[in-house]
């Protein structure tokens, strides 16, 4: 019974890591085109993975993902008139990626240096806003002082990612591709026209609203120290 208790508690692994990323995209779903959406994040987590034997592990880990948005990520206003300035805020994109992983680890003729593959798959919770607002009434459009011009709202969604990377005693660092869906609810101004009623001229503001997904991708650099049990 101890024996197998003590088998058992071998071969546990507990990873703490931090990471950067090298760069990021954002790709609409259905659309052939990338843009530039986020900045470069870090991430912190930690990761738990059992020995199966033969280089193979698997496990589990969940790690928490901060960017921020760029600027130019919101469209040209739609009121063109001369002096028709944006006033552009934000809430970090915030993801906690929560994931099941597996893991190859290549055989050397030192235990002291062990290269690995792995691959992640899981679920993602998101949250992050960019929304933008006209900062000035103007001649034409008197009321159009803070009225949203744009804004996205991001939601939860579907984590995946590949990496290598190389282990040296207790220390690590891989390079990695990853991928966070979120599902966005994109709310934006479509059309503006002037009305007058009774000699009262006044304008009316119409909003539509488009709910995508969008695919951002990060190539994460991390590195970390290993735990064995």
């Amino acid at each position: 019974m101890i024996t197998a208790l003590a088998s058992f508690a071998e071969g546990n692994t507990v990873d703490v890591r931090a990471g950067f990323d090298f760069s990021s995209k954002a790709k609409i779903k259905d659309e052939d085109a990338s843009f530039d959406l986020l900045k470069r994040g870090f991430e912190l987590g930690a990761e738990y993975r059992r020995n199966l034997g033969t280089g193979f592990e698997v496990g589990g880990g969940i790690f928490y993902k901060a960017n921020s948005f760029k600027k130019n990520a919101a469209d040209e206003p739609i009121l063109d008139e001369d002096g028709s300035e944006l006033n552009i805020t934000s809430k970090k994109f915030n993801a906690l990626p929560i994931y099941a992983i597996a893991r190859y680890n290549f055989a050397t003729p030192s235990e002291d240096i062990v290269p690995y593959v792995k691959a992640n798959l899981g679920y993602s919770i998101n949250s992050g806003k960019l929304e933008s607002k006209y900062a000035q009434n103007t001649t034409e459009y008197p009321d159009s002082a803070g009225r949203i011009d744009e804004s996205y709202k991001f939601k939860n969604g579907l984590y995946y990612g590949l990496g290598t990377g190389l282990k040296y005693k207790n220390f690590f660092v891989d390079l990695s591709y990853n991928v966070i869906r979120s599902k966005v609810e994109n709310t934006y101004m479509s059309s503006v026209y002037h009305t007058n009623v009774n000699g009262v001229r006044g304008t009316t503001y119409e909003y539509d609203k488009w709910n995508t997904k969008v695919n951002n991708k990060f190539v994460t650099s991390s590195f970390g120290y290993s735990f064995g049990f």
